[in-house]
């Protein structure tokens, strides 16, 4: 576990995980580069996880997820979106019912360090930009 700087323990992609995402849960991407966007699903989807759903803002994803998601799935989201930002977004939906069971993943290029002040509601997972296929196959892999 490491200790950041607001005293409270969080985990990147590499550390051993208390609560990894099984294979089957499917995932929602957001991230307002299209290119990365498409990117990601194409990877995911080659990695063999199922796509629930792809947004370029946090609006468009809460607008269509909040009624409609499934119960559990693996939500990977970027920082940096126009509009609302990761950290508002993340405490919105960790606030639904239906999201109790979701997994939260922080996809971004900041340090931790420097954007954790901003977070009420902490991701489960810290994913640096760039990242690796191997650092996401470790979010998406139960761990023995």
């Amino acid at each position: 576990m490491v200790e950041r700087t607001n005293g409270l323990p969080f985990r990147t992609a590499l550390e051993p995980q208390h609560s990894t995402p099984a294979p089957s849960r499917p995932c929602v991407v957001i991230e307002d580069d299209h290119n990365l966007r498409k990117t990601l699903v194409e990877l995911l989807e080659w990695l063999g996880q199922p796509v629930h759903s792809h947004f370029a803002t946090a609006e468009e994803a809460m607008s269509a997820l909040r009624d409609s998601a499934p119960e559990d799935l693996v939500l990977l989201t970027d920082y940096s979106l126009p509009g609302i930002k990761a950290p508002e977004f993340i405490a919105q939906v960790r606030s639904w019912p239906c999201a109790s069971n979701w997994s939260v993943v922080l996809m971004t290029g900041f340090l931790w360090e420097d954007i954790a002040h901003e977070f009420t509601h902490q991701p489960d997972h810290f994913l640096a930009k760039p990242f690796s296929v191997e650092a996401l196959t470790a979010l998406l892999e139960p761990r023995a």
